[in-house]
Formats: C-alpha cells, sequence, structure tokens
C-alpha cells in the first residue's frame, strides 16, 4: 500500500495524465451509496477511487478537500490522497460500525496536525 501510495504522489510507472483521469468525476452528478454512510447525492467516483466531494459525513475526515480521493475496503483498510500528502491504514478488522467514527476522527487530527 505505501508503494502504490507514493506512486499517486510521485508517479514513476503511471502516467500522469492517468492519474488525472483517475482523479476526474467519471459520471456527473450520478447518486450512490457508500457502505456504512448511505445515499450520496452525489456521489461521485473517479476511475477506482470515491472522491470526496461535499459529501458528509465522510470517511475521510472533516475539513479535507473535495478533491480528496481514495478507498476503503471491508477489510477494514483505506487509503486517501490529497494535497500532496497520502494516508495509509491496515487493520484485522472486517469494516464496520467501530469504523465510521475512529476513521473520521483520525484522518480529521492528521490532517490538521499536516496543517493542510
Amino acid at each position: 500500500m505505501l508503494s502504490f501510495a507514493t506512486e499517486l504522489l510521485r508517479p514513476a510507472l503511471l502516467a500522469e495524465q492517468t492519474l488525472r483521469e483517475a482523479r476526474t468525476n467519471q459520471f456527473g452528478d450520478l447518486r450512490g451509496v457508500v457502505p456504512g454512510y448511505g445515499m450520496q447525492k452525489p456521489c461521485p467516483w473517479g476511475l477506482g477511487f470515491e472522491i470526496k466531494g461535499a459529501k458528509r459525513p465522510h470517511w475521510t475526515g472533516d475539513g479535507m478537500p473535495e478533491d480528496t480521493v481514495g478507498h476503503f475496503g471491508m477489510a477494514g483498510t483505506y487509503l486517501w490522497v490529497a494535497d500532496g500528502c497520502a494516508m495509509v491504514a491496515l487493520t484485522d478488522r472486517e469494516f464496520g460500525d467501530w469504523a465510521k467514527p475512529l476513521w473520521q476522527e483520525t484522518n480529521t487530527a492528521i490532517w490538521e496536525a499536516l496543517g493542510a
């Protein structure tokens, strides 16, 4: 995950144009469900990345930019990238109600500590 996050920040294998496209909303104002967070209107997605957009509440945390991209899985692991920073969390717990407050609080605190 660290290698992938590094590639997203400083691409050496992927073309920068490919990463820009992956981070660009591909489906307009499509509505959708973010597991554990419910229906989002709109629910922007890039190519494989969820785009934070105006979603509230959101797992990436308060104060993070709308162009934050990331993805989380049912294994309780996530990755986000925003403004030249990245965060990876690896767990051995299946995603559930425990994750929602913990992820949001952790990411909010990390973002604030980064001074971003």
